[in-house]
């Protein structure tokens, strides 16, 4: 476009008319272009009633990303550029227009993230609407004051669409500009925060605030916009410690005995940590009951593997035999139910014993002679390897977050 510079006395020295200038001029180029302004503007509002909008206000931003000034007034709107009205309807004329229960959800997530990648790479908001429109077809028409908006419509060009700026970005998440080392220290300043109202917050609990925010946390990391930064490590370890937590309290340990080797289990959590449940569930009676019939039928000779097919794991911690199944989240004090622990070991028929003692007597290992390496090949029966069969499928996962995820 260009600019005509003129002074406002006439070769006499008296003053210009400068009244309604803006009008007169704009009727002057039209005649100089050849423009019919009425023609266009009809065509324009044609144009415009092809997008999708639910309301006159998402029409009014239809109008004005194409420069125009819409008002409505007594049942009447009026469409107004270059200083004069242009074209009136009834406003009545509108109600046919209206789309209810159009909006494309997946292009409005999509506008979501485009709006942050832009913001994040511009330094205001007219920069931002000016990369939008030339780079998308995106025009953003804010509402409120010019400095300090309330409010934004999204009018997309390229598919027709208008989409209230509060049901994508609000405001002034829109209009925060800021670095992104400066977004990593307010994200870790939020995570800092929620630890001093929840000492035992979770993984999974701090990614439910932090959705809001764009941004999530894996194995102490935080991952923003496509950008990475290294967690504080006093804060990477209190979130590893309270997964540990967790994972202990979902077996709903009622007893110290119970909470303590699970403890162990728990890579060394400090028992002091962890909160005892209240009473027992349902499912810790199922496993009760199931138990009861298990070492009460004299015909099942392998108690302990009838356990282990249930899913539970025999340990023995001090004075109690404890039943832990990982997967389900189930400890039972086998000791404090007054189990026979007897029953554990395997029983044979008296009738096969002595050939057993025969067979065991007369087939001897070539390396019988030899020691056996402590450790060396313990086998899925050794009490090492029950405790990985126990929680390797599950606990693993605890310190890379996957496990928390709620």
């Amino acid at each position: 476009h260009l600019h005509i510079v003129t002074s406002r006395i006439d070769p006499n020295g008296r003053k210009i008319n400068h009244d309604n200038e803006c009008r007169r001029s704009q009727e002057v180029i039209d005649r100089i272009l050849g423009t019919d302004r009425r023609k266009k503007v009809e065509k324009d509002f044609e144009a415009a009633k092809q997008y999708t909008f639910s309301s006159f206000a998402q029409f009014k931003a239809i109008m004005s990303s194409m420069g125009y000034e819409v008002y409505e007034k007594d049942d009447t709107v009026y469409i107004k550029r270059g200083g004069r009205v242009q074209m009136k309807v009834p406003f009545a004329d509108f109600n046919s227009l209206y789309k209810y229960g159009a909006t494309d959800k997946s292009r409005a997530r999509q506008l979501r993230s485009i709006l942050i990648k832009y913001r994040d790479t511009c330094t205001d908001k007219e920069e931002l609407k000016k990369e939008l429109k030339s780079k998308l077809g995106v025009d953003i028409i804010f509402f409120g004051k010019k400095d300090a908006p309330y409010g934004y419509m999204l009018v997309d060009h390229s598919r027709k669409m208008v989409f209230h700026g509060a049901r994508i970005l609000a405001v002034n998440e829109l209009l925060d500009f800021a670095t992104p080392q400066e977004r990593f220290d307010r994200i870790e300043a939020f995570i800092d925060d929620l630890f001093t109202l929840n000492p035992k917050i979770t993984q999974g609990e701090i990614h439910d605030k932090l959705w809001r925010k764009h941004a999530y946390i894996k194995k102490g990391v935080i991952y923003y916009n496509g950008q990475t930064r290294q967690l504080k490590q006093f804060l990477a370890d209190a979130i590893a410690r309270n997964g540990r937590i967790k994972w202990i309290e979902d077996f709903n340990p009622m007893t110290e005995a119970e909470r303590d080797v699970l403890c162990k289990a728990g890579k060394g959590t400090d028992p002091s940590f962890v909160s005892l449940s209240s009473h027992r569930y349902n499912h810790y009676t199922q496993a009760l009951n199931m138990m009861g019939r298990i070492f009460a039928d004299i015909k099942i000779t392998d108690v302990r593997g009838k356990l282990s097919e249930e899913g539970f794991i025999i340990k023995q911690d001090g004075d109690n035999t404890f039943a832990i199944n990982f997967s389900k989240r189930i400890i039972i004090n086998l000791t404090e139910e007054g189990f026979d622990l007897s029953r554990l070991k395997r029983q044979y028929p008296e009738k096969q014993q002595p050939m057993k003692q025969q067979q065991h007597k007369q087939k001897k290992s070539p390396l019988s002679g030899v020691r056996k390496l402590k450790d060396a090949g313990g086998g899925s029966q050794s009490e090492k390897r029950e405790w990985e069969v126990g929680y390797k499928g599950d606990y693993d996962r605890i310190d890379d977050g996957q496990s928390l995820k709620m």
